[in-house]
């Protein structure tokens, strides 16, 4: 089955200049250049009015094509620090989404935003998993050029007609809610908690207290990230860093039991598997974003909110053996 078309506008210039504690970044590598072929669309766009106004607390929603949506909000937070996008090749139907949870503050977001996805694509190979991994080394080495401080957990999905694929550095999380309504989380939470990363924090030469990783004075509760470089250790292996950039990978073929694959930021984390279950079998696909992140807000938020749908109840896919999405599940919470 062919895929849908987007028929994308090139986005539109972001202001960072209003945010103070922006500044240029030196000259980088190229960004990779890519078939023109690629649309691209994010579903932010910086508007300084908001940042103080009562219109950041209202999801601004984003429509990448007919099952494909996304709702983006600033919430309390002084600035939005997480992002929303998305690039297809309009004519091979190749599609990739991203959420960024961005942290104290926008430039690691910015980068990735500007620069993974076309990586990705201009060096895909046929081991796509090393492909994604060298993706986002590759991404906070352009970073390490500019660096504010900042960093992003990074959360993709790669689609095709017969599988997708799910690269994840940090803790946003992944949901698949099939057709019976029954969700699944299939990302897993990269915290400094986390028996799996303690090891390599420790063999970096930080240490875990009350949750965070300690780098002198400064604490980060994620593991996997792209930034953060002060977290990162001396090491020149990136699978050796305290903090590392490398994605966990999944790939799972597709099921004709798959109903809606989420990917949100943190901000909904006090929303439950069983509520955002609830809500996905009850509200279209295109207004589920945004009832996401009110819901999260009504809950208590206080956080920086995305969330992108992919609906495919309606779109046959080829039929898989449904113990893959058992195999291939990343756990977390």
């Amino acid at each position: 089955m062919a895929a849908p078309s987007l028929n994308f506008a090139p986005p539109p210039p972001l202001n960072l200049s209003a945010i103070k504690s922006f500044k240029e970044p030196p000259k980088t590598d190229p960004i990779p250049t890519i078939s023109p072929d690629y649309v691209f669309k994010s579903g932010y766009t910086f508007d300084e009015t908001q940042i103080y106004s009562a219109a950041r607390f209202t999801p601004t929603a984003t429509k990448f094509n007919d099952q494909t949506f996304g709702a983006i909000m600033q919430g309390h937070r002084q600035n939005q620090e997480d992002r929303l996008f998305g690039i297809e090749n309009d004519k091979t139907g190749e599609k990739y989404f991203c959420v960024l949870d961005g942290h104290s503050g926008i430039g690691a977001a910015e980068c990735v935003k500007d620069r993974l996805l076309q990586t990705i694509i201009s060096t895909k190979t046929e081991d796509f998993k090393s492909t994604l991994e060298n993706a986002f080394i590759e991404t906070e080495k352009n970073f390490r050029e500019y660096n504010d401080g900042s960093g992003t957990c990074v959360l993709m999905v790669s689609l095709s007609e017969k599988n997708i694929t799910i690269a994840n550095s940090g803790d946003c999380r992944a949901i698949l809610v099939t057709s019976d309504g029954t969700a699944s989380v299939l990302t897993t939470r990269h915290s400094a908690t986390n028996p799996d990363e303690t090891k390599r924090i420790s063999d970096a030469g930080f240490y875990i207290e009350d949750g965070y990783i300690h780098s002198g004075c400064n604490g980060l509760a994620v593991s996997r990230s792209i930034g953060d470089l002060i977290f990162k250790g001396f090491s020149s292996d990136p699978f050796k860093h305290g903090v590392t950039c490398i994605p966990e990978v999944i790939t799972l073929e597709s099921n004709d039991s798959w109903h809606t694959l989420l990917l949100m930021s943190d901000g909904c984390d006090n929303l439950s598997i069983d509520e955002i279950a609830k809500l996905t079998m009850s509200i279209s696909a295109n207004d589920l974003s945004s009832t996401i992140i009110k819901k999260a807000l009504e809950a208590g938020s206080m956080d920086n909110t995305s969330c992108l749908i992919i609906s495919m109840n309606h779109s046959p896919v080829p039929k898989a053996d449904a113990s893959a999405i058992a195999a291939g599940g990343g756990g977390g919470s």
